[in-house]
């Protein structure tokens, strides 16, 4: 029987390693996981519409630049980098804030990059890249493929449909006709889907472009039309829907 007490040693000493490995293990798990979901959670309620503070953008901005510093960094956690470098660019030109917009334009041009290498088909990404590009340095039409890129990659994407149609429809009378045709068929489609951006769009970065996009609602259904044509009449826009009368304008009568 002592014979065999030796082999109690190694079969201990395995119970310990194995043991101590699940522990590191859950500890870095722990340690690690938590970082990338929570700025995933982040970018997805950025991509819906959620308004961040500047401060907030700038606490996830951080923890992004923890994620790139490690040796691995999972695509998804790549393109919600992106999404918070492209929120931040974005406000600071809208709030004219020019001591931070080349700071962010400058973390935007190495993070979208990044996360197209790792998801090369991702429309949203093609997106922000000639955004940036464009804000950055101005329009050139060398550019307009990055752009065509993200209608290839993803031609009926929600959100980014919305975002894109900002983008390529205020620069209509500079695209291509291909261009020109994937912008208004995506347009059309977002009404469709009742995304309540679309009068706001039309009206705004779209207006030059309502010769072509109000035709192309003809074939919608008739209460899209009209919810559509009463959205504008409200705002104080008055243009012909297809198939929609114009309310007319009667003097008050007592």
């Amino acid at each position: 029987m002592a014979a065999r007490a030796p082999a109690v040693l190694p079969v201990r000493l395995g119970v310990f390693v194995a043991g101590v490995g699940a522990l590191l293990y859950a500890v870095l798990v722990l340690a690690v996981v938590p970082q990338p979901l929570a700025l995933e959670r982040a970018s997805a309620r950025i991509a819906m519409g959620d308004r961040y503070r500047a401060e907030e953008l700038d606490r996830l901005s951080g923890l992004a630049a923890d994620l790139a510093a490690a040796p691995l960094m999972r695509a998804t956690s790549l393109r919600a980098a992106a999404l918070v470098a492209l929120r931040q660019a974005e406000t600071a030109t809208d709030d004219g804030r020019r001591a931070d917009i080349d700071t962010h334009m400058d973390a935007l041009a190495r993070r979208v990059p990044a996360a197209l290498a790792a998801a090369p088909a991702d429309p949203f990404l093609w997106l922000a890249l000639f955004w940036r590009d464009n804000v950055a340095e101005g329009f050139q039409e060398t550019r307009l493929p990055l752009l065509a890129m993200s209608y290839a990659t993803g031609p009926y994407e929600g959100w980014v449909g919305v975002k894109r149609s900002v983008v390529t429809l205020a620069l209509w009378g500079r695209l291509t006709p291909a261009l020109q045709a994937a912008a208004a068929e995506e347009f059309v489609g977002l009404v469709q889907s009742r995304f309540r951006e679309m009068p706001e769009i039309l009206t705004g970065p779209g207006w030059e472009a309502r010769h072509v996009l109000l035709p192309r609602m003809a074939d919608l259904d008739q209460r899209l039309r009209r919810e559509f044509a009463r959205t504008l009449n409200r705002a104080g826009v008055d243009v012909k829907v297809p198939g929609i009368e114009r309310p007319s304008i009667r003097p008050w009568v007592p």
